[in-house]
């Protein structure tokens, strides 16, 4: 941005903070303050220049619209890079909410598709070109901005909301309901088309529940039809799918298998207590990642020593993660291409 004041930046961040022995504040709600007339005029000269030097494309409130209606076809994301209050205040319909640098930080943490086409917001257009020549940066292939921000939308008789910023939230936008759609006939075939789908995933997850089900710790108990111990005995809890899980149970042999009658919403009802968090797992999860800092200093040090050691291609020849070596000596730098989502991301954010 060639800003001639001295600019710094933590080394390693809150997790160096840590691990250097100092306190972190958490739950801070501060903000910075306001800028001034001249700072406004400053930041509008440089994101002007950013926008021609990466090429950040301007669009109008009715290319975004006509964008917007045609999410049927292609993911479309509006994203709101204000502030909480600002957004809470008012935004565009069907805008997601997602600070300037959060979005660039945690990429994978608020959008799923990178083939989308992704539409940044703001009061006029500062904010918004400067998240998006970071987006154009990462490789993103469609970005944009909307040119006015909100209040060109609003003038443009663009639908407004008003609900709550949630961090983090994914929100593919659905398309128009099936009659608005102009060939019926497209609708009942895409209609179809998802209620395949859904038959599909359904079976995939019952299979997967079968395969997680862990078997009988004592297999002769099966045999004999003695009694199994109590933690061979599987109680089934949730309101969908209950006797489901528990024939699954059946069929693997346990002979105690019972359901909780109305799920933890009767079990709320009746005043019994809730446990928070990971408690009595019947197994180690193993779709989850924690965070460095979530695993304490083991952790937090070797995410700092392979991203110290990462060359420009986002290859670094330590772990990040103790069981998943990489084949080719090293481990790839997950922020500049999730494995979930394909989104390039930064490196140096894990803090």
């Amino acid at each position: 941005m060639r800003l001639p004041n001295p600019i710094v930046a933590l080394e390693n961040g809150t997790m160096g903070w840590e691990l250097a022995g100092l306190t972190l504040e958490r739950g801070a709600n501060r903000t910075a303050p306001a800028p001034g007339s001249k700072s406004r005029v400053q930041a509008a000269a440089t994101a002007k220049r950013v926008a021609v030097e990466d090429g950040v494309k301007s669009l109008g409130v009715d290319d975004v619209r006509r964008l917007w209606d045609g999410r049927r076809e292609r993911n479309v994301y509006l994203i709101d890079v204000r502030t909480a209050d600002e957004y809470e205040a008012d935004h565009v319909a069907g805008s997601i909410w997602a600070p300037g640098g959060q979005a660039v930080q945690a990429t994978d943490d608020y959008f799923a598709v990178r083939g989308a086409s992704y539409v940044f917001i703001c009061d006029g257009f500062v904010r918004s070109i400067m998240t998006a020549a970071w987006f154009t940066r990462m490789g993103v292939p469609e970005v944009a901005v909307l040119a006015g921000g909100v209040s060109a939308w609003r003038d443009g008789g663009g639908l407004i909301e008003k609900r709550p910023a949630r961090a983090g939230a994914v929100r593919l936008g659905r398309g128009p309901r099936r009659g608005a759609l102009p060939e019926a006939g497209r609708a009942r075939r895409r209609a179809r088309g998802r209620r395949r789908h859904e038959r599909r995933v359904r079976a995939r997850a019952r299979a997967r529940r079968r395969l997680d089900l862990p078997q009988p710790a004592r297999v002769e108990d099966r045999g004999r039809g003695a009694r199994p111990h109590a933690a061979d005995r599987p109680h089934v809890r949730g309101r969908r799918r209950l006797h489901a899980r528990g024939g699954d149970a059946r069929r693997l042999g346990y002979k105690e298998v019972s359901v909780l009658d109305g799920g933890t919403g009767a079990w709320a009802d009746a005043g019994r207590p809730f446990e928070a968090g990971a408690t009595r797992l019947w197994d180690e999860a193993d779709d989850v990642v924690l965070k460095p800092y979530q695993r304490g200093r083991e952790a937090m040090e070797a995410y700092l020593r392979w991203e110290e050691a990462l060359d420009p291609d986002g290859t670094s020849p330590h772990r990040l993660l103790k069981d998943t070596p990489n084949p080719g000596g090293g481990s790839k730098c997950p922020r500049r291409s999730s494995p979930r989502t394909g989104l390039p991301r930064t490196c140096a954010i894990q803090t």
